[in-house]
């Protein structure tokens, strides 16, 4: 099936020096007038399109991790181990991070948010997944230590007994790459399932935008904006 082209159409322009961005609407060819809503509602879906937004980015990101990793997904049913391919892993580390900093975004107040999402609104199988979620960004990938995802240590090692030489000093440091989740719902699945809320939430309110404050207003009305 051909998808019929649209009769509307957008272009975005790039100021070089300052970096802000102009939208140029059409209708049909024809340069359209653009008029900012500022209303509370209009407010509320530009704090869904972030929200959105960084969690489509997130699920991109675990995505990502899983083609990194490849074969090793294999392995995982073996428990806790340490890959040697850092360089690898060093880039699984930080897109999980990233993954689970902007998911964690959508649930505190942001300024310039007027919305933010609350774990009420997950059908209650994902709530466990949802709180080892905010639990591994709280910790891991915002305040750290409390739930012993990294740890630093100094010990010294011994030498046998008749060894004349000194004690050695190490440092020793244990920093996962990334989490899974061991059973229930996983990550991925988690997300996916949260990222439809602002979805949801978008088109209810352009609907209500669109039948509440703009067309009862009139096309003259608009046109002295």
């Amino acid at each position: 099936m051909i998808e019929a082209k649209s009769d509307w159409s957008v272009k975005e322009v790039v100021e070089p020096d300052s970096g802000k961005v102009h939208r140029i609407y059409s209708y049909k060819g024809k340069v359209c007038k653009r008029i900012p809503l500022d209303s509370q509602l209009a407010k509320q879906l530009a704090g869904y399109v972030l929200i959105e937004k960084d969690l489509r980015s997130a699920s991109l990101w675990l995505s990502e991790i899983q083609k990194i990793r490849g074969d090793d997904a294999l392995l995982d049913a073996r428990g806790n181990r340490r890959s040697s391919d850092r360089e690898r892993y060093n880039v699984v580390k930080a897109l999980f991070v990233a993954a689970l900093t902007f998911y964690g975004k959508a649930f505190a107040q942001a300024e310039g948010r007027r919305v933010k999402l609350e774990r009420r609104q997950l059908n209650a199988e994902f709530h466990a997944a949802h709180d080892n979620a905010i639990s591994f960004r709280n910790n891991f990938a915002a305040h750290s230590g409390a739930k012993s995802l990294e740890r630093a240590r100094v010990a010294i090692a011994l030498p046998p007994k008749g060894k004349h030489t000194p004690p050695n000093l190490y440092r020793e440091m244990d920093q996962s790459d990334w989490a899974m989740q061991q059973e229930g719902k996983t990550f991925a699945e988690l997300f996916s399932h949260v990222h439809l809320i602002p979805v949801r939430k978008m088109a209810e309110l352009e609907r209500k935008i669109m039948d509440e404050e703009v067309l009862p207003l009139g096309y003259a009305y608009w046109e002295k904006k």
